[in-house]
């Protein structure tokens, strides 16, 4: 008899076991050991934390005050100077309150980070539990219950982009959170809590007011109205302190980074993959191996038209098609929402990817614990081999940067692909039950 925190328990196995591997074969081509998931997830645990999101926000906050609230910062810092502050205008009200209150702001960032990943851990588990009850296999033992949770904890601290969020000091480790917690709302049918939850993310990334949409046409306007009214109300909030002209210039810096994207290994996007690959005949303009602050590759037609195209593509499976608006198969059409609007965004960093989990937490149980056809061999390999791949920092496949093999180097968003494909397969099954 399968039971749920053996699987678990093998599926850490494996994972470790794979980290390890990818550590020895990094050797082999001048990378440490030491290179490894395992290591970012110990450094998760324990920082100092970089400042990949606080240092621009800070840096924008002091130019803002200094030039009397009167100047155009992302014209001025974005798209003039560079400096990657690339969140709406409403998130420097965090630097503010810093500075304002003279709180430390490295040990705020330090905890609050710790906090969400906790967060995270929480909420991966009760996404796992509740999924697990769906398909008639609950965790009834306190014994079990604590054991599977205590090996989900373990499972995420060594997830990669949610470790590599919270090593760099990113956002994006509040967003997988809160991502997480609106999954299980949603799943729970606590509808309006998972519509300002959404509501809030939207005020970070834009590209997740696309749930209103998707609320809309799924007949879900309590989630719908939720989002947009907490997404008005913050923005109104920003306009108050920013004002309108602020937000204008905002959509002017969508705009550019839209058009130009990132060709660093790191951004797991149709976009990034594209600017890779013209980085083969100008290494130098699409730089893919080393981070460059203050850098874009240029304007390409190819690379902006392809991306477009993608995006509308990857929306369009999200918004249509045979969807259910209860049970299993809205859950997951729920995460495919989500998983499309990080995709179709040109810049998709790996730790934007961190959402990954709390969806592969849902889709686990269907495929070893249900009685409908998804419980079988060919799916199960198919959920490890994308598990691990999403899972991993695999950094020797920059060895293939100056090849046309450097889609190699896009690994984690051909990941994200299969597992995206794997949604829509459960979704168009329909009514899912155990």
């Amino acid at each position: 008899m399968k039971t749920p925190h053996k699987q678990l328990l093998a599926l850490l196995s494996l994972d470790v076991f794979f980290a390890l591997l990818i550590g020895l074969l990094g050797t082999r081509v001048g990378f440490s050991l030491k290179t490894n998931t395992l290591t970012v997830g110990l450094h998760a645990l324990t920082g100092p934390y970089g400042r990949d999101s606080w240092k621009p926000m800070l840096i924008t906050w002091k130019y803002w005050i200094e030039n009397n609230k009167a100047v155009a910062i992302y014209s001025d810092l974005l798209i003039r100077d560079h400096i990657k502050f690339q969140y709406p205008p409403n998130t420097l009200f965090l630097p503010k309150l810093i500075l304002e209150s003279s709180v430390e702001a490295a040990a705020f960032y330090t905890i609050a980070t710790r906090v969400f990943l906790a967060v995270t851990i929480m909420a991966v588990a009760a996404v796992a539990f509740y999924s697990l009850k769906s398909f008639g296999q609950p965790l009834r033992s306190p014994a079990d219950k604590l054991f599977s949770f205590v090996l989900i904890g373990v499972l995420t601290v060594i997830f990669y982009p949610i470790a590599e969020a919270c090593s760099l000091g990113q956002s994006q480790a509040w967003l997988n959170a809160l991502f997480a917690a609106a999954l299980l709302c949603y799943m729970t049918g606590h509808m309006t809590l998972a519509g300002i939850i959404i509501g809030i993310m939207a005020s970070f990334k834009p590209q997740y007011a696309l749930f209103i949409v998707w609320g809309m046409m799924r007949g879900n306007w309590r989630l719908a109205l939720a989002t947009l009214i907490t997404g008005v109300v913050i923005v109104i909030i920003g306009i108050s302190e920013f004002g309108l002209a602020t937000y204008f210039d905002y959509l002017k810096a969508l705009g550019f980074l839209s058009q130009h994207g990132e060709a660093f290994m790191a951004n797991q996007s149709v976009n990034g993959l594209l600017n890779r690959f013209f980085s083969i005949g100008d290494p130098e303009s699409y730089n893919n191996t080393y981070w460059r602050g203050r850098y874009f590759p240029p304007f390409n037609s190819w690379v902006y038209f392809g991306t477009l195209i993608s995006s509308v593509v990857i929306v369009a499976l999200c918004l249509f098609g045979k969807a259910n608006k209860e049970g299993f198969s809205s859950y997951v059409d729920f995460g495919l929402m989500a998983l499309g609007a990080t995709m179709a965004s040109p810049i998709a960093w790996e730790h934007h990817y961190g959402i990954l989990l709390p969806i592969l937490a849902l889709l686990w149980p269907l495929f070893w614990f249900s009685s409908t056809s998804f419980n079988s061999r060919w799916f199960q390999v198919i959920f490890l081999g994308l598990y691990l791949l999403s899972s991993n920092l695999i950094p020797f496949v920059i060895i293939t940067a100056p090849t046309y093999l450097n889609i190699a180097q896009s690994y984690l968003l051909f990941a994200a692909a299969g597992i995206f494909l794997l949604l829509l397969k459960v979704r168009h099954a329909g009514n899912v039950t155990a």
